[in-house]
């Protein structure tokens, strides 16, 4: 296979001048990162995916103040731009300049392990997968209460086998699958994964929880961090309801985790009044905002 290094900024709808370095050792995979302000955590990043040593990495920046693109390109990767169009945007521009037939995408605030890409495709290869997301595991260190709570939120929720959705943070997607499903520009901030993977599913792909890659995540640390997530989180999910009429099978799991395990009563409790207090939010934006509200209702990007 070959290594695809270009360190330059292009248009986002142009195609970056090829350059290639034969390299046998590589694992067939794109990695694709999309980071905004991300300049703190891309550097642990970068340096644990070039270990894992895919065949190119691709950094989508979107219209970062921080320097975060210029520590993309100190690091060799292909930089390019969403222009400040959203997440949704960013996977889907990500995905089009690949040319893996596997893509991982790689939040910002997570890193892998050198066998985790390697893994990924292996394990998505003899199960048949059309995509497969890491177990995510805690960033080493002290943990807080709200991370604490997320470790157990994640070990209730993704358990390792087949999956009705996924998340983005470590995962592995058959690139025919993203051009002919899509990442929707609609979704600029969370849920673009789940919408993609609602849709996905209804054309017949499948995908799961892996029992053999790990990545690390960097969960919120504070309450004022836990709330701001959890409250975009809820922006996010208020699209998602109005495309698909649901919102996750994953709130019933949790239920009766809680019931296992009520010490963790209070971090549910929080999280999913402050993903509603976001979700109302957001469909007061959307009654006012006719023609977001009639793309979403398409069904499809």
């Amino acid at each position: 296979c070959l290594v695809h290094w270009y360190a330059q900024d292009m248009p986002a709808d142009a195609e970056p001048e090829r350059q290639t370095t034969p390299n046998p050792a590589a694992t067939p995979v794109s990695v694709i990162v999309c980071a905004r302000n991300r300049a703190r955590e891309l550097t642990r990043c970068l340096e644990s995916v070039l270990a894992a040593r895919p065949a190119e990495v691709i950094v989508v920046d979107g219209r970062s103040t921080d320097g975060t693109a210029e520590i993309a390109r100190q690091y060799g990767a292909i930089v390019v731009s969403d222009e400040g169009r959203g997440l949704g945007a960013a996977r889907r521009l990500g995905a089009e300049l690949s040319h893996e037939d596997a893509v991982v995408f790689i939040d910002a605030d997570a890193s892998v392990r050198p066998d985790t890409l390697e893994a990924l495709r292996r394990e998505a290869d003899e199960m048949g997968y059309d995509a497969l997301q890491a177990r995510l595991e805690s960033m080493p260190g002290r943990l807080t209460y709200w991370q604490a709570g997320e470790i157990w939120r994640r070990r209730s929720q993704e358990r390792p086998g087949r999956a009705r959705v996924l998340g983005c943070q470590a995962t592995l997607i058959r690139r025919d699958l993203l051009l002919r499903v899509g990442f929707d520009p609609a979704f600029q901030g969370a849920a673009e994964d789940h919408d993609f993977f609602f849709r996905a599913r209804a054309a017949g792909a499948t995908f799961g929880h892996s029992a053999s890659a790990v990545a690390y995540h960097e969960d919120r640390a504070t309450f004022r961090e836990f709330a701001r997530q959890r409250f975009w989180y809820g922006q996010g999910m208020a699209r998602l309801a109005v495309r698909h009429r649901a919102v996750s099978s994953q709130v019933g799991i949790a239920a009766e985790a809680i019931h296992r395990e009520p010490r963790h009563v209070l971090f549910m409790v929080v999280s999913w009044s402050l993903t509603a207090l976001g979700m109302a939010t957001e469909f007061v934006a959307l009654a006012f905002d006719r023609g977001l509200r009639g793309r979403l209702q398409q069904g499809h990007p």
